[in-house]
């Protein structure tokens, strides 16, 4: 079997600089170095033993990406979830470790994972309630949680309370008074979509103590975007003329479905998105929405988990990334 001494020797490099090519890790490494060894491996179809490794160094070189797909199914639809994960991947690479995922169907299966896995550290998305206590009493491995609002643990994440209470003030300083906030069916009140209502109801109620009650929020709730439209065409004809609606993939399912039934956006109807996912410019109109930075808080995720892994001392437990009303043509 041949061993990374071997192809080390062949090569005339170091152990290391072979490690660092095997690990993707070849910043320092000269590209004709790198190719040289690249050849070597392909020829002699060297393996890393990743299991021999570990036994040795008492490390995996691993770290889990755990997602609870209790909240809803198709998380990898969603353009913010599969750039996260993408950000994550190529920062957790960068550091010469292995990313793997992990989705969980029960909340119950997310220790028994961490329990199982020689993994060294760990990154957990969409876990709330009770079930982050649970995973913190029952598991000290290093761990960094996503979008959870927690205190007591380390978490990256928005002020989506904020995010909703912005977009929903920037309707109404367009002239907006009959407005409807447009969110998916939620499993925990933590979750972002019902937090960022949280916002919206908060902005309407603090304009109607400013103008003696002249707003109204309407809130729907459906996991159809089409559902929605014909939701928001029924409340049209109440009066209602704008929409917040919680994420942009969904807004602008939504506008192309008043669109199918003539209705102008914004001549007839206003929307409103969230994220700032890179079909919003695209779009016909291009969809005004707040601005979160994804990119950001996959990277801002994956440094604090290794600071953790490395007996740093973090100072903050949760990190908050800013926010960005970003104009443009649907309002």
């Amino acid at each position: 079997m041949v061993t990374i001494k071997d192809i080390a020797k062949e090569a005339g490099v170091s152990v290391m600089t072979v490690s660092r090519v095997v690990h993707g890790n070849q910043e320092k490494v000269s590209k004709e170095t790198t190719e040289r060894i690249r050849k070597i491996i392909e020829r002699t179809g060297y393996v890393p033993n990743s299991s021999a490794r570990s036994l040795v160094v008492k490390n995996s070189r691993i770290i889990a990406v755990i997602i609870n797909m209790e909240m809803h199914d198709r998380l990898l639809m969603s353009p913010h979830n599969a750039l996260l994960l993408e950000i994550m991947a190529k920062k957790i690479r960068s550091e010469s470790y292995y990313m793997m995922i992990h989705f969980v169907n029960t909340a119950s299966e997310i220790t028994q994972c961490l329990q199982s896995w020689r993994v060294d550290g760990c990154i957990l998305m969409g876990i709330h309630g009770d079930v982050v206590k649970d995973i913190e009493k029952s598991n000290q491995i290093p761990k960094v949680y996503i979008d959870t609002r927690n205190p007591d643990v380390c978490h990256v994440g928005i002020d989506d309370k904020k995010g909703g209470y912005l977009a929903t003030e920037y309707l109404i300083k367009k002239g907006h008074k009959r407005l409807i906030m447009v969110s998916v069916p939620v499993v925990f009140s933590e979750e972002s979509s019902n937090i960022r209502y949280c916002g919206f109801k908060e902005c309407i109620e603090t304009y109607c103590r400013r103008d003696k009650e002249a707003y109204v929020g309407e809130h729907i709730v459906e996991s159809s975007s089409v559902k929605a439209g014909e939701r928001i065409r029924v409340l049209m004809k109440e009066g209602y003329t704008a929409a917040f609606i919680f994420a942009d993939n969904f807004a602008i399912e939504v506008m192309e479905d008043l669109k199918s039934h003539g209705i102008r956006i914004p001549g007839d109807f206003a929307v409103i998105g969230f994220d700032n996912q890179r079909m919003s410019y695209f779009v016909t109109p291009k969809l005004t929405t707040v601005a979160q930075n994804v990119e950001e808080k996959g990277l801002s995720a994956v440094k604090l988990l290794f600071r953790i892994m490395r007996g740093e001392t973090v100072d903050k437990k949760s990190v908050l990334l800013p926010l960005q009303l970003i104009e443009r043509e649907s309002v």
